[in-house]
């Protein structure tokens, strides 16, 4: 039987003969942000290549996955000040709303000691197939994100002088409006993160057919500009994650730049946690968070109360026509019906069928309507086609002109047939052009 005694400061257990203990070494302290302790490199550089290749990695997958965005980027700031940026560049990166992930993750991995470029790992690089550059100092890569977002915080904020006038001036003042949007857009983001999250964690891809931002969003009562806001937190890791997987093969790998190849493969290692099904899973759950804002704000212009007098008239008489609000699974809306009054031409989506169809106009005077059904179009040359992959036609409608419209349409390979003038509850009133 053992009994376990407190030890005095000299380490010395106080019992009926004094032995001595050696000291233990103080248990790593757990970073409260992260959930975990923050990595030792204080032998580092003696590291074999793939020793170090491997911890460097681990590291940046836990910060992705358990680091909130806001503290990565005050990563950034610390950073910036360790290595003496000047304070007008620090307040120019914090006018910017987003700040690239990696670059996040990186700089608080050499805020922690990690070496520059580790001797080892720059050999056994040097030796891998397929690898034609020189591996270079992370402190390049991290460098130039943070000049990029340098660059844009100064067009943010004007020059260095408005910079200290706006500072000063927001110490004091109130809460902007776009401050109040922006701090409400965060917090409708919680369960948008919260869904991520756990696909982050358990890499579950059934999670994605589960996965609704849109109805988050209702629910939340957000509208058009809370949607910008939010498509704007989103749209860059989009980009990224677009790009980790169209990372060129070795074959054309080898044809690019020093300076692309270095990003590839930052961005390679970045998600190399993922395989390629979990990576078009995430990629396809940020797609849908995309396509649910590109909808509240398209939803929103729809039920503004019309601007002109005329348009009155117009809520009138589309009142009876049946149409679809939206449709999720291809992210897109419908415009407000009263536009079809008087356009010359318009083009819809019937979401069953998988059909587009081009109304156009007999005459300048534009598209009339009577209870469910479109008048005054020109049946000779008002079709429709069949779409083979709707997925890759219909974004190119959420925001286009007349010209393009009847460009692309022509384009399309499928047999024409020609158009009723009747609409119903499973039409999409894609564009409508006066």
């Amino acid at each position: 039987m053992y009994s376990i005694f407190k030890s005095n400061t000299k380490g010395n257990y106080n019992m009926a003969i004094s032995i001595k203990v050696p000291r233990k070494k103080p248990r790593a302290k757990i970073n409260r942000k992260t959930g975990f302790t923050d990595p030792d490199w204080s032998s580092a550089e003696t590291w074999s290549g793939d020793k170090f290749h491997k911890e460097r990695s681990a590291f940046a997958r836990l910060y992705y996955q358990n680091v909130k965005t806001a503290d990565l980027r005050g990563y950034v700031y610390e950073y910036m000040k360790q290595n003496e940026y000047s304070a007008s560049d620090i307040k120019a990166a914090k006018a910017v709303s987003h700040i690239p992930v990696q670059v996040g993750i990186y700089a608080k991995l050499l805020t922690t000691g990690m070496p520059d470029l580790q001797q080892n790992h720059a050999d056994m690089w040097r030796g891998l197939k397929g690898t034609s550059s020189e591996l270079k100092p992370v402190s390049e890569f991290v460098s130039g994100g943070i000049a990029d977002v340098i660059a844009e915080g100064l067009l943010i904020v004007g020059n260095e002088e408005l910079i200290e006038e706006v500072s000063a001036v927001a110490v004091s003042a109130a809460p902007s409006i776009q401050d109040i949007m922006r701090k409400a857009a965060t917090i409708m983001c919680e369960p948008i993160d919260d869904g991520i999250e756990d696909f982050v964690v358990s890499r579950d891809i059934k999670l994605v057919a589960q996965f609704d931002p849109h109805t988050i969003l209702i629910v939340a009562d957000a509208k058009a500009n809370h949607a910008r806001i939010i498509k704007s937190f989103y749209s860059d890791v989009y980009e990224e994650l677009l790009e980790a997987a169209s990372i060129p093969k070795p074959a054309a790998f080898k044809k690019l730049s020093e300076e692309d190849q270095d990003a590839c493969e930052q961005l390679a290692e970045a998600y190399s946690h993922f395989n390629a099904k979990q990576l078009a899973a995430i990629i396809a759950m940020h797609k849908k968070i995309i396509d649910a804002c590109d909808i509240v704000i398209v939803e929103q212009k729809a039920t503004k109360a019309p601007r002109k007098v005329k348009q009155k008239s117009a809520d009138q008489l589309v009142s009876k026509l049946k149409f679809k609000s939206n449709d999720s699974s291809y992210g897109i809306a419908s415009v407000a019906p009263s536009g079809l009054i008087g356009a010359v031409a318009a083009v819809v989506f019937n979401c069953k069928n998988r059909k587009l169809g081009l109304y156009v106009a007999i005459d300048a005077d534009g598209f009339k309507v009577k209870g469910t059904t479109l008048l005054n179009f020109n049946e000779e040359v008002s079709t429709q086609k069949t779409l083979r992959k709707p997925g890759d036609v219909l974004p190119e409608f959420k925001k286009i002109t007349k010209p393009k419209a009847l460009k692309t349409f022509k384009s399309l390979t499928t047999t024409d047939t020609k158009l009723n003038g009747r609409f119903n509850d499973e039409t999409i009133i894609l564009a409508v052009f006066k």
